[in-house]
């Protein structure tokens, strides 16, 4: 397996695991309102693909790379919303994260890419 596929399979295993905690976290000890339990269960959904994606990166390569991209993509898109719909004003304290979260899926898409020719 090319070298960036497994630093990118490592981190976005990472990723997901950080984001696993903080989840849990947030569901635990913030309130219980129906919009604030969604925006817990959409992240711990994120994470557990994170998760799925690194992990799979390992045993089914193909399927691996695709779900790399699938969750560098839903990254990107969340970046992109993020900053057009006010995040920078509302959420700044978000913005080092999301500033990994972009560099990580653009290495990611660079690392799907030349595993494919490499193979």
């Amino acid at each position: 397996m090319n070298i960036h596929l497994r630093i990118v399979s490592g981190l976005w295993l990472l990723v997901g695991l950080v984001l696993t905690a903080w989840s849990v976290w947030g569901l635990a000890t913030q309130e219980h309102l129906p919009s604030v339990v969604a925006s817990w269960l959409l992240v711990l959904g994120f994470a557990v693909l994170a998760i799925v994606a690194g992990a799979a990166s390992g045993y089914k390569r193909a399927m691996g790379r695709a779900l790399v991209r699938i969750v560098s993509g839903l990254s990107l898109i969340y970046a992109l919303a993020w900053l057009f719909l006010g995040g920078i004003e509302d959420a700044a304290s978000y913005a080092p994260g999301i500033v990994v979260l972009v560099a990580l899926s653009v290495y990611a898409f660079f690392a799907a890419k030349s595993s494919v020719s490499a193979a």
